[in-house]
């Protein structure tokens, strides 16, 4: 479960925030469980947060194998990052007509739902996702991640 406190989302061990003014979006094509799915004001992306077990035992190990068995195509190898003193890496890969920057943080409480918080931006391929991961209101989601 991810619970709403004090303006923000929290997950045990980590708390985020939303971009003001992203839409809140229903009409997703799978369920799983953790996971809330956004559009950008101009609907050109989407932002999605998932709370998850881990695979490996490791962001870096889950997201290299994720990218390996769905066929994606890496356009930027898995990458080590530290946000707000916790672990993670990301990650900018292909698959069909899509683009993906996933960002995977270590959870400092290893609860299993709950091992990885994973932020991944989704376009199509003719966007420009740098200009998105570049973006004040984008680098604003990654340095608000903290732990609780």
């Amino acid at each position: 479960m991810i619970q709403y406190k004090n303006g923000r989302l929290h997950i045990p061990g980590i708390s985020f925030s939303i971009p003001e003014g992203f839409y809140f979006y229903t009409e997703v094509d799978s369920v799983s469980d953790n996971n809330l799915h956004f559009l950008s004001p101009d609907q050109s992306y989407s932002l999605n947060y998932q709370a998850t077990s881990s695979v490996c035992g490791s962001p870096q190990k889950d997201l290299e194998l994720m990218i390996r068995d769905t066929g994606s195509h890496p356009r930027q190898n898995p990458t080590p990052i530290i946000v707000n003193g916790l672990k993670g890496c990301y990650a900018i890969y292909g698959g069909g007509d899509e683009l993906y920057y996933e960002l995977r943080i270590q959870n400092p409480d290893d609860r299993d739902e709950y091992e990885q918080l994973i932020i991944l931006i989704m376009c199509n391929e003719h966007t420009d996702i740098m200009s998105i991961i570049e973006s004040d209101v984008f680098k604003a989601v990654v340095n608000d991640i903290r732990p609780e």
